[in-house]
């Protein structure tokens, strides 16, 4: 909350403040160091982060908090689900439809591609596809372009909450991205099939 105070004094949403200090005060990000300090400078690694390196909010804590997760979603769809309103979507369902559309278009296959691709490589930026058999790299780019068209409710209600923000193009935002996210659940489930079929050991086929 007070890296969000924090933001919004430099005129940067709240919501940003709180993703900064999730990613500051999380486990990932001191693990990264870590790693990074280890490979160079073990001994330095050691004398600054100590034997377990963890963030201030360790993954057990992120654990605990497990519930208040689960309710705020919850809570978050049920505000989404206010805010939008089925006449806007009416007036504007063309538009929207478009919007999808286009997303899907583009972001499935450029991440596809940019994630096999980047498989093919001798370096090791897509680790747990290194190595594995050519299918297996489809079914995991294919799974990864999918989810690269996942949008955020939470994040947009919050952005459209702080700012007060209403009008035409506010009901536009928010029905790209809960049809968006409809859209996704359904193309998650062809996807996810595709790619059993794909690593399975019988194989691909019509």
């Amino acid at each position: 909350f007070t890296t969000g105070e924090l933001f919004k004094r430099f005129n940067i949403p709240a919501l940003l403040g709180y993703i900064a200090a999730g990613i500051l005060f999380g486990p990932n990000l001191i693990a990264v160091l870590f790693e990074i300090a280890q490979s160079t400078d073990p001994a330095l690694a050691q004398s600054v982060f100590g034997d377990a390196p963890q963030g201030v909010f360790s993954r057990k804590v992120i654990e605990d908090l497990a519930l208040i997760n689960v309710l705020t979603v919850g809570v978050i769809g049920t505000m989404g689900g206010g805010e939008l309103k089925i006449s806007d979507i009416k007036d504007s369902w063309r538009v929207i439809l478009l919007v999808i559309t286009l997303i899907i278009l583009t972001a499935i296959p450029l991440t596809f591609g940019a994630v096999f691709g980047l498989a093919q490589l001798p370096v090791d930026l897509v680790g747990f596809l290194i190595d594995a058999p050519v299918e297996d790299q489809l079914a995991g780019a294919l799974m990864l372009g999918i989810l690269s068209i996942a949008m955020s409710p939470a994040a947009t209600l919050a952005i459209i909450q702080e700012t007060r923000a209403r009008g035409s193009f506010t009901s536009l935002v928010l029905g790209v991205v809960v049809v968006a996210d409809l859209a996704l659940v359904a193309i998650f489930l062809v996807g996810f099939s595709l790619s059993k079929l794909l690593v399975s050991p019988e194989g691909f086929s019509g």
